[in-house]
């Protein structure tokens, strides 16, 4: 234990908080705006229920109301996604996810035992991944993976800080991405340490937010967002405080934007990020987008108000 603490205080950088400035939530907010109106853009704040009074045990049969309501209308099944339906899950990402995600586009990300065993089913097999799946026909349909962070976890803390020198220098070898250490460069740009943060807020647990993906042919119904809703009683079960979350999407802060009770730590335009020769760390991306770290408190019902 003594050496795995010596090895976190050498690799750490609790250096977060020296990335935070006021107009980074402007930003994000002009952001998010900008592409409210996109084909992504999925239920909107007039669709929640609306009733500030109702609290306690009615608030959690009202939300659970509103969770059943809103998934009967988008003809949605939501479950967990378990070690036997891990497959179908990492299937759907390599298909919806990572060959639209800009970084991972970038990146040229293929798929391989390494990335999928490493990076993706730690995700999927967390116990707080859940998938939203078509009422008709039972295809899946949306995936939102994470995982749950304990400030006294000193063994996950080491993996952590050093799983991304392995993220480097492997990828390459397998022939799973080209140049990966811009996405380590890219975390560090804005401040990403989750470990950090805890410390720095005296937070025990956070969920760290890895995924949302949504099948290419409904975007835009609400899947996506409807899913989140989904997902925050179980993390508020299991004790979680916060969420700790990077998007990378510009169609992502809409829907952050929309649930409110967040806080951008940190903002970077993709046309900001580049390497030590000026050149872009991700081409693919789009100008206007930006890489954000944001965090919410845990609270249902975020800004949802129930009829």
């Amino acid at each position: 234990m003594v050496l795995i603490n010596k090895i976190i205080s050498l690799t750490s950088r609790p250096n977060f908080a020296k990335f935070q400035h006021p107009y980074y939530s402007s930003v994000f907010s002009q952001l998010s705006q900008k592409h409210e109106g996109s084909p992504y853009s999925s239920t909107s704040s007039s669709q929640t229920p609306e009733n500030d009074k109702i609290s306690g045990s009615n608030l959690n049969i009202a939300y659970q109301k509103f969770l059943a309501k809103k998934s009967k209308e988008l003809g949605i099944v939501v479950k967990p996604v378990t070690k036997e339906t891990s497959n179908e899950a990492l299937d759907f990402l390599w298909e919806h996810f990572v060959s639209s995600e800009p970084m991972s586009r970038s990146l040229r990300l293929k798929r391989g035992w390494w990335i999928d065993q490493i990076r993706f089913r730690p995700l999927v097999e967390s116990g707080v991944c859940i998938a939203a799946y078509s009422s008709q026909d039972g295809h899946l349909l949306s995936v939102a993976a994470g995982r749950v962070l304990d400030r006294n976890d000193r063994l996950t803390r080491l993996r952590d800080q050093l799983g991304k020198y392995g993220f480097i220098h492997i990828l390459p070898l397998v022939g799973s991405a080209v140049k990966p250490q811009r996405f380590v460069q890219a975390r560090s740009l804005i401040g990403f340490d989750p470990w950090a943060f805890m410390e720095e807020r005296n937070i025990g647990k956070v969920f760290e937010g890895g995924i949302l993906a949504v099948h290419n042919d409904h975007l835009g119904r609400g899947i996506g967002e409807l899913l989140i809703y989904h997902l925050l009683p179980g993390l508020q079960a299991k004790n979680c405080q916060a969420t700790y979350e990077v998007i990378s999407s510009k169609y992502s802060a809409p829907i952050m934007n929309r649930m409110g009770n967040f806080e951008v730590l940190a903002l970077r335009k993709f046309s900001e990020l580049v390497d030590d020769k000026g050149k872009l760390l991700f081409p693919d991306a789009d100008a206007d987008s930006a890489l954000s770290l944001v965090t919410r408190k845990l609270k249902i019902p975020y800004q949802l108000k129930v009829n």
